[in-house]
């Protein structure tokens, strides 16, 4: 015999309303999952929480101390304007004096956790600034990670006094210890194919573009045949920095005592204006001697033409004078140039020899003289 149970009219509602409990929790939870997803597209990623950075004085020398200061200041305004990191506002020490406050010899794990946790700060920025012997500023950067006593980013930088380069370029030397390696240089030059070192590497040859360098300053040379050698001193900010070199063709090797085409085209303009000038003063000379005769002739028959030949005469004397004299000079001049500048880019090893040697001698060369009396003086110029 078969029993047939008879279905409950009670059971129908609790299975449908268990059927329906199950099932809603995944609509639901389905729903919550794509509105936070629209949410998040729209909104993007929740911002980190800042990190709190401490600027300390920087460690410097008595002839930096002014550097030092406007660095320090610049350090604070780069952190403040970075968008991950916030400015911990404490009174101005060094990071010596602080360790010494603390009773610290050294920044290791205790005592970086410990003036992390009192100062509230996540890291600690500190450095020195020295000038060395030769005028060059030296400056090291350190951010320090104060929870676990490491160093998160560490820059030197080596400044020639003679660039300008601290002044010009403060705001890249606080930036360069705050970010990473987010800097490009691209380099060209006219003409192109000009061998590249930076800071002393070899990096290629131009046009080239160099990716991924850390912010500061660096010393770019090129070298290409046939031209002198380019050399500066290029701050490399955040982006694409852009260097255009111009390449001038190299002088002519100087033989040893060659004093080089432009001193000797000035000696030979000067030996020949002064031979100009002396065939003047000699033609002069010839007219007062002409105008000497005819006064000679004429004086007894003519005086009023007797003495207009005299006032020629004086006329002529004085101008040879003048001419005779000013050649001489320039002649004088021009030799000297031609003969003794050479020595002058000798090696200083070899100077006192060597213009030892190259003295006049008065008794070496033949003397030249020119003798005119127009008036009972007698002129004599010698000259070699």
């Amino acid at each position: 015999m078969t029993t047939t149970r008879e279905k409950n009219w009670r059971d129908i509602p609790v299975m449908a309303y268990h059927t329906s409990a199950r099932r809603r929790p995944r609509r639901s939870l389905s729903c919550l999952w794509l509105l936070g997803a629209i949410v998040g597209i729209l909104v993007g990623p929740l911002p980190a929480q800042a990190s709190r950075v401490t600027v300390f004085l920087l460690e410097a020398d008595e002839a930096s101390q002014t550097q030092a200061g406007a660095l320090y200041n610049a350090l604070r305004t780069q952190v403040q304007l970075h968008p991950s990191y916030t400015l911990n506002d404490i009174p101005t020490q060094t990071l010596e004096e602080t360790l010494r406050n603390y009773g610290c010899a050294e920044l290791d794990l205790i005592c970086s956790e410990m003036i992390g946790d009192t100062l509230g700060s996540e890291l600690l920025l500190h450095g020195s600034l020295q000038q060395g012997s030769n005028g060059e500023r030296r400056v090291r950067l350190i951010l320090w990670d104060a929870r676990s006593a490491q160093t998160m980013q560490s820059v030197e930088h080596t400044l020639r006094d003679r660039d300008r380069a601290f002044d010009t370029h403060i705001a890249i030397l606080g930036r360069s210890v705050l970010y990473g390696a987010e800097g490009m240089l691209t380099i060209t030059s006219t003409p192109p194919g000009a061998q590249v070192r930076v800071n002393g590497e070899p990096r290629g040859s131009t046009p080239l573009e160099i990716r991924d360098l850390r912010l500061g300053l660096y010393a770019v040379e090129l070298a290409l045949d046939g031209h002198g050698t380019w050399l500066e001193t290029i701050a490399v900010d955040i982006g694409n920095n852009d260097v255009r070199a111009r390449m001038r063709a190299a002088s002519v090797d100087r033989t040893p005592g060659d004093p080089g085409p432009g001193m000797r085209y000035a000696a030979y303009g000067l030996v020949g204006a002064g031979v100009v000038s002396l065939g003047v003063g000699a033609f002069q000379g010839i007219q007062m001697r002409d105008a000497q005769k005819e006064f000679d002739r004429v004086a007894p028959q003519d005086p009023a033409r007797a003495e207009q030949l005299r006032q020629d005469g004086q006329r002529h004397a004085t101008l040879a004078n003048v001419f005779l004299i000013t050649g001489g000079l320039l002649v004088a001049g021009g030799v000297v140039m031609a003969v003794l500048a050479p020595r002058a880019d000798e090696q200083p090893a070899t100077e006192g020899a060597r213009a030892q040697g190259d003295r006049l001698d008065p008794a070496a060369g033949a003397r030249h003289s020119l003798q005119l009396a127009p008036t009972g003086a007698l002129w004599r110029i010698d000259f070699r």
